[in-house]
């Protein structure tokens, strides 16, 4: 069964972005494992509000991979990249977990992130933790539910005062 994996940055205070999605805080003077990462992966599932932030980059960071946009709007500008889902987002991700691939990659935003986390669909937790307080922004996760107990896998600092997380998800019964 593939992989969900919510790889992602935050800041210390646990933001994904500043209250005006700016992400321009976010440290860029080295790799932090995302290239090996994105070898991992073979499809992305991006909300429609983190997309609308994407789209404004230069080039489509994710070209060659399945890319997945769930929006509720039903007549989205087309991308020649980019699928658009406007089925319920957990069994269309159920169906995509048991399907053939690599892992997936849940990019974002909190909102796409608390609905999968809430319905259990997070398999991993790659976070790199920003050496920053933004003091108030976009959250990690828009609102989660219940409580998830997780397992730390690996634990990296960098130099630049980055830390780099890795969680997977524990089943208990």
């Amino acid at each position: 069964m593939r992989r969900v994996q919510y790889f992602v940055a935050c800041s210390l205070d646990g933001f994904i972005a500043t209250e005006k999605d700016d992400i321009s805080w976010l440290f860029t003077d080295a790799d932090y494992g995302y290239e090996e990462f994105y070898e991992s992966i073979d499809a992305t599932l991006t909300g429609r509000k983190t997309f609308d932030i994407i789209k404004g980059f230069e080039e489509f960071p994710y070209s060659g991979k399945k890319n997945y946009v769930f929006s509720r709007d039903q007549h989205p500008e087309p991308h020649p990249e980019i699928k658009y889902i406007h089925e319920d987002i957990i069994p269309f991700v159920q169906e995509l977990k048991n399907s053939q691939g690599k892992n997936i990659w849940l990019v974002g935003g909190g909102e796409i992130a608390a609905i999968l986390e809430n319905a259990g669909l997070i398999d991993d937790y790659i976070i790199s933790i920003h050496p920053i307080i933004l003091g108030k922004g976009k959250p990690l996760f828009a609102k989660v539910d219940q409580l998830r107990h997780l397992k730390l896998n690996e634990c990296i600092s960098y130099p630049s005062g980055l830390v780099q997380v890795r969680y997977s998800k524990v089943n208990l019964p």
